[in-house]
């Protein structure tokens, strides 16, 4: 969803004054769509910091992670993926371990999450927690 400034909008009405509704319109719609594409890249990050894993497998690594930390202390509810390093890569580029922090109820965990060099499916890591 787009929200609209107050400014924007009074900008919006003061181009449809006066001119072509239609290609207003369209020069309007023109500029929704290049603000909502250049918005797309931020809203499908979903882990902040640097990782090599795909967005399925971040989903997965976040899934399995946020699981890990409400089984460690159920009272808190909401916990948080606030950051990600890349500590060691393959040969080929890709993260072979990745240091995963997750903020909950003001501490800090962290998880040492592992991909082999032929993962066994496409999805494949192992998680640990960092000592």
């Amino acid at each position: 969803m787009v929200e609209c400034t107050s400014l924007e909008n009074w900008q919006s009405r003061k181009a449809l004054v006066g001119s072509n509704p239609t290609a207003s319109a369209t020069r309007i719609v023109r500029r929704l769509c290049a603000v909502t594409l250049c918005m797309i890249p931020a809203a499908c990050t979903s882990v902040p910091g640097e990782t090599t894993a795909s967005r399925l497998q971040q989903r997965e690594v976040r899934d399995r992670l946020i699981a890990m930390a409400r089984a460690a202390d159920p009272q808190c509810r909401n916990p948080q993926i606030s950051g990600t390093e890349i500590m060691d890569v393959h040969r080929d580029g890709r993260s072979s371990e990745e240091l995963w922090t997750i903020e909950q109820c003001g501490r800090r965990l962290r998880y040492v999450v592992s991909f082999p060099v032929k993962p066994a499916g496409p999805h494949h890591f192992s998680v640990r927690e960092d000592r």
